[in-house]
């Protein structure tokens, strides 16, 4: 059996700061990586039959891609909504096969659509965060 990890290096909690006239939360952001880190850890033995799974679904797509655990898109649109949402947020991956990402991917995209991404959410950084933490329940990281 392969064994994938990743790390999440997540800004102290401090409370509050401002940034683009805006307060970030750090605490429900830290909740937030925490909270899909112990799903990996808690989901270690469902991870491969997962990913089994998908490349039986997509069998063309072979090799591994880098997964952002807050969407490159649903950080835009959280800042185009007047949120602020840390830029290194955006840097935090998980390095997956490309047909597991994919099924993560349109699970995601289902839940946040492309040209509209809050329309589910609104511009909630913790709905928004509530939401992924449901995927990545479904779909562990490694």
């Amino acid at each position: 059996m392969v064994s994938y990890m990743w790390v999440v290096r997540v800004a102290p909690v401090v409370g509050t700061v401002v940034a683009a006239a805006n307060k970030i939360n750090y605490a429900v952001i830290s909740q937030f990586f925490m909270r899909v880190q112990q799903i990996s850890i808690n989901s270690l033995q469902l991870y491969p039959r997962l990913v089994q799974a998908a490349q039986q679904v997509y069998p063309g797509l072979q090799g591994f891609q880098n997964h952002h655990v807050l969407p490159t898109y649903i950080a835009t649109a959280l800042r185009s909504a007047g949120m602020a949402v840390p830029q290194h947020l955006q840097t935090i991956m998980s390095r997956i096969p490309t047909a597991y990402h994919t099924v993560i991917t349109q699970e995601i995209r289902a839940l946040f659509p492309f040209g509209n991404a809050l329309a589910n959410t609104g511009p909630n950084l913790q709905l928004v965060l509530d939401t992924l933490a449901r995927v990545y329940q479904r779909y562990p990281l490694p």
